[in-house]
């Protein structure tokens, strides 16, 4: 009888948490989120276009030293992109990369003159990062020095 009642009670919770993956699958919580106005892509709307992003997808990962971290989605969110502007000049341009949102922890990592910056999944099992000069300053986001 026990059997009978801890088959369907477990299916249940199998369920539940299948459902609840599929809810946060992409590792970037922030993309399920309505969107705010400090999320309004700040750069040329040509460069989600090229990259093939939706602008409405946008959305600020954080600020810091004095750079704004974006990330944006494709349409069937297969894809994602992490790029940063400064924040005092938007326009001056931005460096990013892209990505699949499969379940890899890394979705993407680009470098520039200034260091190297890594998107990767909220859910990441990451050892040794920080030991190796990283530092994490978003759930989602490492930076590095040069």
């Amino acid at each position: 009888m026990r059997i009978r009642f801890l088959g369907p009670a477990l299916l249940l919770g199998m369920s539940v948490a299948m459902l609840a993956g599929c809810a946060s699958g992409s590792g970037i919580p922030a993309i399920h989120q309505q969107a705010q106005e400090e999320d309004r892509w700040p750069g040329d709307q040509a460069l989600l276009s090229d990259s093939g992003m939706a602008v409405d997808t946008s959305r600020l990962l954080a600020s810091h030293n004095d750079l704004d971290y974006y990330v944006a989605t494709s349409e069937d969110q297969k894809m994602a992109c992490l790029f940063k502007f400064e924040h005092a000049d938007p326009s001056e341009g931005a460096m990013g990369g892209c990505g699949g949102l499969g379940g890899t922890d890394f979705i993407v990592e680009f470098s520039t003159p200034e260091g190297h910056t890594a998107l990767v999944r909220n859910d990441a099992e990451i050892r040794n990062y920080e030991s190796k000069g990283w530092q994490q300053i978003h759930e989602n986001i490492f930076i590095k020095g040069p």
